[in-house]
């Protein structure tokens, strides 16, 4: 009996066999008690495994033919076979002595490029092979916490997961607790909105330092706001200068402007990707002093170590330039939600709130959140020049956005994003 059915995203196959694994096995007793396990593909499963129960597209004639399924039978007997996705396949498990106990393992997968690209895993519980029949059910789950699989294109708001999925952010979405402990990024840029960032894909991680605010003692910010470096560094990195030309109304810092095309000039380089390593060709002592010295780099730099990610996801985390700052400002209030529905740390609206376009005045999507009312100032890795003297482009998380110059000995709070 193959019942299916899909439970918050995860699409599950729950398999129900009578003498041991998936429909059509039998079990075969001999005068020496030993039986035997067979395994038959149906139409019906296989259709299952190649549409992804509607998680992604079906797959053509001739991405079916890449389509595996092992089956591993382990415990006190241990045997693996591996067949087609096909109707009619089988495997044949033989030989099992009556009284072991056993489990199986299963996984469906593609080949692509020589490598498994999983799709389907499932496990059994514990059962000891009777004389007559046993009862076996393994339950088939969808392999992934998203419903994008590793390496499909990622569009903005969607939310990524630690194992490479991802799935679309909507108001209307729900996820397991699991899957919000797994979440990792939001996607605030995608594709090439914006000509100061170019073609690319950004994330930002889950948690910024604002997680570690505390209204009821705003005095206390040493683990929310942190130093830059120590003022006595060199700031002549040209690669992270970023001229910003002035906004009409004549403020010297200029606007990041939530609704329009953030104007940057200047020779330096508009990812904070390659800054850290540009800054320390510099300061040849950086890197040995991350820790103790640069609080917001390494802060940003280690994100993925610090929030227990593991793999490549560890790695590749910085801290953004002011024109990536200003792409993740102009979309702030959707990555907000959908951070508020992972359990993450929401960018503050700042002083005013935000602008409602529809009743043209500023408000705040949660008004009864008092930490939500905080002018929050982030740190960028960007460098620019004041009066002649250069310095560290931070940002306010406000209504509008305001770019600031600031000494690196003074304390702003940190995200780090990641392009994917």
């Amino acid at each position: 009996m193959l019942v299916l059915h899909t439970i918050q995203k995860y699409m599950l196959l729950c398999l129900t066999v009578l003498v041991c694994l998936i429909s059509g096995c039998t079990l075969l007793d001999s005068p020496d008690e030993r039986g035997s396990i067979t395994f038959y593909m149906s139409g019906d499963m296989a259709h299952r495994i190649a549409s992804g129960n509607g998680a992604r597209a079906a797959l053509t004639p001739e991405e079916m033919e890449g389509l595996y399924f092992d089956i591993d039978i382990k415990g006190d007997f241990e045997a693996s076979e591996t067949i087609p996705v096909t109707e009619g396949a089988v495997a044949t498990f033989s030989d099992i002595p009556v009284g072991s106990e056993i489990y199986a393992e299963a996984l469906a997968y593609r080949i692509e490029d020589s490598n498994k690209v999983k799709l389907y895993k499932g496990k059994s519980k514990k059962v000891t092979i009777e004389n007559g029949e046993n009862l076996l059910e393994i339950l088939m789950q969808w392999a992934y916490f998203g419903t994008k699989m590793p390496g499909e294109s990622l569009a903005l708001y969607d939310i990524v997961f630690n194992d490479g999925s991802a799935v679309a952010y909507s108001d209307t979405l729900t996820l397991t607790d699991e899957q919000k402990a797994a979440a990792m990024a939001v996607i605030f840029y995608a594709g090439s909105g914006s000509p100061n960032v170019g073609s690319q894909t950004l994330g930002v991680g889950v948690t910024n330092t604002y997680a570690y605010y505390n209204v009821a003692s705003p005095n206390n910010t040493s683990q929310s706001h942190l130093r830059w470096g120590p003022n006595s560094v060199s700031l002549n990195v040209p690669s992270m200068e970023v001229g910003i030309s002035t906004s009409s109304d004549s403020q010297i810092e200029g606007r990041l402007a939530s609704k329009s095309t953030f104007t940057a000039t200047g020779t330096g380089e508009l990812s904070g990707s390659n800054a850290w390593s540009a800054f320390c060709a510099v300061n040849t002592t950086a890197t040995a002093n991350l820790s103790t010295k640069y609080p917001a780099w390494n802060w940003a730099l280690t994100y993925g170590n610090h929030q227990g990610l593991d793999g490549e996801y560890a790695e590749g985390w910085y801290m953004p330039s002011v024109a990536e700052f200003a792409a993740l400002h102009r979309n702030k209030v959707k990555v907000n939600k959908a951070l508020g529905l992972i359990g993450g740390t929401k960018f503050p609206e700042g002083i005013q709130g935000i602008l409602n376009q529809n009743v043209g005045k500023y408000v705040y999507e949660d008004p009864d959140d008092e930490a939500n009312k905080i002018l929050a100032i982030y740190w960028t890795a960007s460098i620019g020049q004041e009066f002649g003297s250069p310095v560290i482009w931070s940002v306010s998380c406000d209504y509008v956005g305001w770019c600031s110059p600031n000494s690196p000995n003074g304390e702003c709070m940190v995200c780090a994003i990641r392009e994917f």
